[in-house]
């Protein structure tokens, strides 16, 4: 775990670690941490940097502290302009601050096959090559019963499609399954193995850790979760890359920069509300060429911003040379 920002325990953490480099990521910008390793000689670095608008108002009523620390960066690797104007009005060197792109496009998996068990399921469910799925991914409380709302209306114009969900915590199986049955909806859990009785309109439940980018596979529109009844967003990177077709909420504030990627590019649909989530389900199930051309762009916006990690990489090692010869240990934090 990162050591708490108090001066006692940040001084035996760094004692003990005696760090070559200390290198932050996104928004974790802890000012005992920063100070003290900066009065070391130990060079500090941002990575993937970001913050939000509601982070920066917070920041401004401190800045006194934050330009302090900020200033003592050996670099700053932003997630975009914005991002990098945001760290520059806190105190970060403009010469040693610099817009790439988001970390997380590099880390978004490539297409992968689909591991046997979970693709038996998937078959034993009903849903087979062609199959029309609505998937709502690392979904938070409520939105499950909003997506179930969704599908139910949707059948009507759509017979065959399905739905799946994949719940962000699993743990949350049961009551998720019983919120779906008081609508009056059947469901299937993954975690019960593979089903061996079903009508063919059953939710499909994926209760499981590290199944969601195979998942992926089987959808034909995805809707990201802690979008719409919880803020701050869940990665739509992974499903972009493999060409999906994918709708987020109105609460993004985790994904800012990346969502007004995919906007800027025409990429990915925003919904206000869940009403116009609804509009846009039913247009890309009803649309096949818009469907596929929405995921062709998603795919190429993701592509397009792949090697800030690459990039982040080159610029730590060259502070590491740099400051080789402080005496500290070559090993970063």
């Amino acid at each position: 775990y990162y050591p708490a920002d108090f001066p006692p325990v940040v001084r035996k953490a760094l004692d003990t670690l005696n760090p070559g480099a200390l290198v932050l990521t996104e928004s974790e910008l802890w000012p005992n941490m920063l100070r003290m390793a900066q009065e070391r000689g130990i060079p500090t670095i941002l990575f993937n940097g970001r913050i939000s608008e509601s982070s920066m108002r917070g920041y401004r009523k401190i800045r006194p502290v934050m330009r302090a620390v900020m200033s003592g960066f050996a670099a700053c690797l932003a997630q975009s302009e914005e991002d990098a104007g945001r760290l520059a009005e806190l105190g970060a060197p403009s010469d040693r601050t610099r817009a790439l792109a988001s970390a997380k496009y590099d880390a978004a998996p490539q297409a992968a096959a689909m591991p046997p068990d979970l693709a038996a399921f998937f078959s034993a469910a009903g849903v087979v090559a062609g199959t029309p799925v609505l998937l709502g991914a690392s979904t938070w409380p409520g939105e499950e019963d909003a997506l179930a709302g969704i599908y139910g209306r949707l059948r009507e114009a759509f017979p065959g499609l399905r739905l799946a969900l994949v719940p962000r915590h699993a743990e949350r199986r049961r009551g998720v399954a019983a919120g779906l049955r008081r609508l009056g909806f059947s469901c299937v859990l993954r975690s019960a193995g593979i089903p061996e009785r079903v009508r063919g309109n059953e939710i499909l439940v994926v209760d499981t850790t590290g199944e969601l980018a195979a998942t992926y596979q089987m959808a034909t529109v995805v809707v990201i979760g802690k979008t719409f009844l919880s803020r701050g967003g869940q990665n739509m990177i992974e499903p972009a890359a493999l060409g999906k077709a994918v709708v987020v909420g109105p609460h993004v504030s985790n994904f800012e920069t990346i969502v007004k990627d995919f906007l800027a590019d025409g990429s990915m649909i925003q919904a206000g509300d869940l009403a116009e989530l609804e509009q846009a389900v039913r247009r890309l199930l009803a649309e096949p060429r818009t469907r596929d051309e929405l995921g062709r762009r998603a795919a190429m916006s993701v592509a397009r911003r792949r090697g800030a990690v690459a990039e982040s990489a080159r610029v730590i090692l060259d502070v590491l040379r740099q400051h080789g010869s402080s005496g500290q240990s070559a090993t970063p934090a």
